[in-house]
C-alpha cells in the first residue's frame, strides 16, 4: 500500500481502536439505560443524540484501526479489505452525522448506510479469514472481528456496543503495546 495509508502504524491503529472501543462502550451503556429501539428514524432526546455522537466517534476511529489490523493478515486481499472496511465505517459515520444534525434519518440514509455496512462487514470478514490463515494473531482476534459488526449494528439497540467496545479495547491495547502480530504460540493456535 502506498500514500497516506502507510502512515497508519500499529501504534496509531491501536490507539484508534482504544478510542473506538471507549465510544462503542459508551454507546452500549446509553442504549442499555435509554433504549432507542422505538425511535425509528428519529433522534429522540439527549440519549438519542449521545448514541449517534458516540457512534460517529467509534466508526471514525475504527477506520485506522481496521486498516492497521488488516496488515497482520499479510495478504493483498486483507489490506484491500481493510481499506473497504474503513471506507464503510466512514460512510456509516457520515450518515450518522447527517442524522445527528438533522434530528432524523434523511431519505437516502438507508441506501448509503446499507452500502457502508456492506463494505464494513465484507471487509471485516475478509480480514478475519486472512488473520486466521496467517496465524499471527490469537484466534479470538480473527474470529471475533466480524462479530463486532453484529454487536454494533443489529444488536446495537440492545447494548451490543459494550461487547464490541470490549473487543476493540483489548485489540487496541495489544496493538498499541506491540503485543499483537507476533507468531501465535502452538498451544494458543490449537485452541
Amino acid at each position: 500500500m502506498s500514500g497516506k495509508f502507510n502512515r497508519i502504524t500499529p501504534l496509531l491503529g491501536g490507539r484508534a481502536a482504544l478510542v473506538s472501543g471507549c465510544a462503542l462502550v459508551a454507546t452500549g451503556v446509553v442504549e442499555i439505560i435509554h433504549s432507542q429501539r422505538t425511535s425509528g428514524s428519529r433522534v429522540v432526546g439527549v440519549p438519542g443524540h449521545l448514541v449517534l455522537a458516540f457512534m460517529v466517534v467509534a466508526l471514525a476511529a475504527m477506520a485506522p484501526a481496521v486498516i492497521a489490523l488488516s496488515r497482520y493478515g499479510r495478504s493483498r486481499a486483507a489490506e484491500r479489505a481493510g481499506i473497504a472496511a474503513a471506507a464503510g465505517t466512514v460512510l456509516v459515520a457520515g450518515c450518522c452525522t447527517v442524522s445527528l444534525i438533522k434530528g432524523s434519518d434523511p431519505a437516502l440514509f438507508p441506501v448509503f448506510a446499507s452500502i457502508g455496512s456492506a463494505l464494513w462487514l465484507g471487509g471485516l470478514i475478509t480480514i478475519a479469514v486472512s488473520l486466521k490463515r496467517a496465524g499471527r494473531v490469537a484466534p479470538f482476534v480473527a474470529l471475533a472481528l466480524p462479530v463486532t459488526w453484529i454487536l454494533s449494528l443489529p444488536l446495537g439497540t440492545l447494548g451490543g456496543g459494550v461487547a464490541a467496545g470490549a473487543y476493540f479495547l483489548v485489540v487496541g491495547h495489544l496493538m498499541a503495546g506491540g503485543a499483537i502480530g507476533q507468531p501465535v504460540a502452538p498451544a494458543v493456535a490449537a485452541a
